[in-house]
């Protein structure tokens, strides 16, 4: 049973809407269930489209600070960034202070795909948000930073497991 916080009359509907539902709803209508909604012509996870952001903000970057920042585990990001390495967007170099370590990074081609895929997620996120009204959009930049801030304080979802 939800608690009754957790549920919302629709201001045009009759019926409550539980925040599990217009979660997965704003989920689902956002298309990351289908990797090829992400960026059209390419077919990109949303692990793919995380990682490709640290990589752009963070390179070069160890595999296992990949993981953790994507809190995914070890066996996962080794796929991930196999996968991403057989693309041509990622990188692996020595570390020129630890020979036995391997660091990431974008390669030119996965630079420039990263590029084009922040314009058009950017583009698309206007469009979304520039149909809000302005009290909307103040309301949803709230709700978001207190959501985000209380995934932060939460042991949901847990961390990955090495």
């Amino acid at each position: 049973m939800q608690p009754l916080c957790a549920k919302m009359m629709h201001m045009d509907k009759k019926e409550a809407t539980s925040f599990d539902q217009l979660l997965m709803d704003v989920i689902r209508q956002m298309g990351v269930l289908r990797p090829d909604q992400v960026l059209p012509g390419w077919s990109l996870s949303l692990s793919d489209v995380y990682a490709l952001n640290i990589l752009a903000e963070h390179a070069p970057i160890s595999q296992q600070d990949l993981g953790a920042a994507l809190k995914l585990e070890k066996s996962s990001v080794t796929r991930l960034v196999q996968d991403l390495e057989q693309r041509g967007w990622v990188l692996r170099e020595r570390d020129s202070q630890d020979g036995r370590l391997r660091l990431l990074r974008l390669s030119e081609l996965g630079a420039r795909m990263t590029d084009e895929m922040h314009s058009h997620m950017h583009e698309r996120h206007a469009e979304l948000f520039n149909q809000l009204s302005p009290e909307e959009q103040a309301a949803l930049m709230l709700g978001l930073t207190a959501l985000q801030r209380a995934f932060a304080h939460s042991t949901w979802p847990p961390h990955a497991a090495d």
